[in-house]
């Protein structure tokens, strides 16, 4: 990851369709990430990425290596006070990727979920990938 690049934050569903090959956007997301230099994820997305990819007959080194190039961004008391003074709608999940995004200092959020996008895009630039 380049240090100068601008962090990406991608969300917990949109990683599953990077990690996921059956899944509809996967190819979509694929190339979408493939022009991102410096992505990130929460430490949350870690354990759905595990949790589904075994789900779906990845090994976990599968799932570690797709993650390397990845910051891991840490939920803490912080984020979790974040997300509970700016959820919207009362999808917490949302709301704590949202606080990860933006307490991580991450310029972009990549969705694929446009209710997120509408929410949340007040805190961040949203970015939904067609």
């Amino acid at each position: 990851m380049a240090s100068n690049d601008p962090l990406v934050f991608i969300d917990a569903s949109f990683l599953l369709d990077v990690i996921l090959p059956n899944r509809r956007r996967y190819e979509l997301a694929k190339k979408f990430l493939a022009k991102e230099p410096s992505l990130a994820i929460s430490s949350l997305s870690v354990h759905l990425a595990v949790h589904f990819g075994k789900k779906y007959s990845l090994s976990p080194s599968d799932v570690r290596n797709t993650l390397a190039e990845l910051k891991i961004l840490p939920i803490d008391a912080t984020t979790v006070n974040w997300a509970f003074e700016h959820m919207i709608g009362g999808d917490y999940e949302d709301a704590l990727q949202v606080a990860c995004a933006v307490l991580g200092e991450c310029q972009e959020f990549v969705t694929f979920d446009r209710s997120l996008a509408k929410n949340y895009s007040r805190f961040i630039k949203v970015v939904v990938p067609r």
